[in-house]
């Protein structure tokens, strides 16, 4: 199988950058107590609700909220729009885009109308339509989004204010997406400038925004830098008084994979052993699982096989029982576990985690590059159980959804062609499986001539061994840099 890099939503799959938020609630006070308090309470329980990771009964909690709030003045409304921005925050979370944008453009107008355009409550708007943008991939617009927030923030707030260095990272993360680091590192780095000035040096959203910073040397294969990033985060955030332990166990799952990324998964075992004591206490969540899937693929980097394999299946366990994750965590467990259940011999059952892991996937985002990776998968698992029209029409499959994703000319084809070059032969297709070996010499072209001349080998017997893709968890928990508000 190919591997599965960290997939970010809006990020190159193999950048992981993980953007970290502030949660903030603000109910527009002051409110009439007699009218408002249930309405209050909803908004406040569903935001509970969200750190905890129960995204689906916060979005009932915010659905009646938004329905509870009907009236027709100016404060009523008002009301409806902090519902409705809240909604389409957990909507979002839920991969639930189309809906997210309805509920994020209806609370934009009301606050555009009431409020007048150039309010900063509008720009908390545009700023999570920005990250709704980036994450279908549609940066030119997260860019004009995230411009028009910052030029309202600075206007009105000032360029000092907290808010405008929640606009600069949001560019800085476009830029990341677009390959940019020096611009993305600029632009973060000058937002946290603003945050030790205006916060303290160990104020929560200041150490979000060094945290960001150690993604982004992550993402641009600095590890070096971004584990030096991530350990002076932990050591400001370990000499606090408090210390916010869901923070914490943020931060030590990046570091973790920082250095998986670096071949040392045994060290990054204690740090995810650590972090899932400091979450699993409260009741099943997202952010539980999620470390449990780290933590399963860096035992199974050390080789530890059966532990990863009881984690992993932990970890898909909580997601059925759950019921309201995030699509990318979903598919994640899933697709994690038949890894490992393909190494300990288990490949039916793998086959089976596979196919809901795709049918999930459809239904959801969809993304090219992740289908790609799971129809290689399960054509993978299917060569092994010796399915070899399923394998070669899965190694098809995967093949037009690389091709999707990448291009018909890029390189990283290559892994998917081989494949199904390979499952060809085995099917007696030599004619065929001739055709995608001339296919992948054209692609090799410019390579060294041994390399040219490995490519045009007789293909593989065997696709290539399976690996677990991990998920950093703080990079798929927190999506982007909107908010609640």
């Amino acid at each position: 199988m190919i591997p599965h890099p960290p997939r970010g939503r809006g990020f190159p799959p193999e950048a992981g950058l993980a953007i970290l938020m502030a949660l903030l609630v603000a109910l527009l006070a002051p409110w009439p107590p007699a009218r408002a308090a249930d309405w209050a309470e909803l908004v406040e329980e569903g935001a509970a609700l969200v750190r905890e990771g129960r995204l689906e009964p916060a979005r009932e909690r915010f659905q009646a909220a938004v329905e509870q709030a009907a009236g027709q003045t100016s404060e009523e409304r008002l009301r409806r729009a902090v519902a409705l921005n809240n909604l389409g925050f957990v909507l979002h979370r839920l991969g639930r885009f189309e809906e997210a944008e309805k509920a994020y453009g209806e609370a934009l107008a009301i606050r555009e109308e009431v409020l007048g355009p150039e309010d900063p409550a509008v720009a908390q708007v545009l700023v999570n339509l920005a990250e709704l943008a980036r994450a279908r991939g549609d940066l030119d617009e997260a860019e004009r989004l995230h411009r028009r927030a910052l030029a309202i923030r600075r206007a009105r707030l000032g360029a000092a204010h907290p808010d405008t260095a929640q606009s600069l990272m949001g560019l800085a993360a476009v830029a990341a997406a677009r390959g940019r680091w020096q611009e993305a590192r600029e632009g973060f780095q000058a937002a946290l400038e603003i945050l030790e000035k205006a916060l303290g040096p160990d104020h929560p959203d200041t150490l979000r925004a060094l945290a960001d910073l150690a993604s982004l040397e992550a993402s641009a294969g600095r590890l070096a830098e971004a584990e030096r990033r991530y350990r002076e985060a932990l050591a400001r955030l370990e000499g606090r008084t408090e210390v916010p332990k869901a923070q914490l166990a943020a931060l030590l799952v990046n570091l973790a994979e920082v250095l998986r990324r670096q071949d040392r998964s045994a060290e990054a075992v204690p740090l995810l052993e650590r972090a899932l004591e400091l979450v699993a206490a409260a009741a099943p969540s997202a952010t539980a699982v999620r470390i449990r899937n780290d933590l399963g693929v860096n035992l199974f980097e050390v080789g530890e096989i059966a532990r990863a394999r009881a984690v992993l299946e932990r970890a898909v366990a909580d997601v059925r029982a759950l019921g309201d994750v995030p699509a990318d965590l979903a598919v994640s467990a899933r697709a994690n576990l038949a890894t490992v259940l393909a190494e300990a011999g288990a490949r039916a059952q793998g086959l089976e985690l596979l196919r809901e892991a795709i049918a999930i996937e459809e239904r959801g985002a969809a993304h090219p590059a992740e289908l790609a990776r799971l129809w290689n998968d399960h054509g993978a698992l299917a060569f092994d159980l010796g399915q070899l029209q399923e394998a070669a029409e899965d190694f098809a499959r995967a093949v037009d959804f690389a091709e999707q994703a990448y291009g018909a000319g890029d390189r990283r084809l290559l892994p998917y062609l081989r494949n199904r070059a390979t499952a060809l032969l085995a099917a007696g297709r030599p004619q065929a499986a001739a055709e995608l070996e001339r296919r992948i010499r054209t692609l090799e072209e410019g390579r060294e001539t041994a390399a040219k001349d490995a490519a045009g080998s007789p293909a593989r017997t065997r696709p290539p061994t399976p690996r677990p893709r991990p998920e950093t968890a703080a990079g798929r928990q927190q999506e982007g840099r909107g908010g609640f508000r």
